[in-house]
């Protein structure tokens, strides 16, 4: 936590004496909804760079990382699962005159995902990823400090192989990655 409020105090410092405030930092709550609602957010990081200015939209870049875990218990047997999250995307951001405070954002990406599962006996990792959409919000503060919601979501393919003794069956499908994300931020 100490690490956290020195992180947060560094970027203020930095975001005081800066003119022009292209970079922004944030952190939040991701909570999960669809099909990985049993794993529960710990934490979201996100940067975003933007590049350019087209009239009132500002486009960049941002990467977001979030863990998720979910531990539980099944029969004798603690399990321990994890979900790294990397996303990286391009966005556009709306700066519009006449409500200044009010910041609505869009994004395209893709979605990498190392999950994580361990139990007393075993520890596999899985490595899974699909494309991101994302959709937000940013209501400032302060000139340098927001308030921010954001929805991502991600479709992940799965194939699975089920074997019998006259041939395989491989079954494809789709699981959707749902992050609803609440966070402070500053930008410098």
């Amino acid at each position: 936590m100490k690490k956290i409020i020195s992180l947060l105090v560094l970027l203020f410092s930095i975001g005081s004496f800066a003119q022009d405030k292209n970079v922004s930092a944030t952190i939040a709550f991701p909570m999960t909804v669809g099909d990985y609602e049993d794993f529960n957010g710990i934490v979201d990081f996100g940067l975003q760079v933007r590049f350019t200015k087209l009239g009132v939209l500002n486009l960049g870049g941002s990467m977001d990382v979030n863990y998720l875990q979910n531990n539980y218990n099944l029969g004798t047997f603690s399990i321990k699962e994890s979900a790294l999250i990397l996303q990286p995307r391009v966005f556009g951001e709306l700066s519009i005159p006449s409500i200044q405070k009010f910041r609505p954002y869009f994004g395209v990406g893709y979605t990498l995902v190392n999950f994580t599962f361990k139990s007393d006996a075993l520890k596999e990792k899985d490595n899974k990823g699909g494309l991101n959409l994302n959709l937000g919000a940013a209501f400032d503060l302060t000139d340098n400090f927001f308030v921010h919601i954001q929805y991502d979501t991600t479709k992940i393919p799965y194939k699975q192989t089920i074997e019998n003794s006259e041939n395989d069956l491989v079954v494809s499908y789709d699981r959707s990655l749902d992050l609803l994300k609440i966070g402070v931020g500053i930008r410098f």
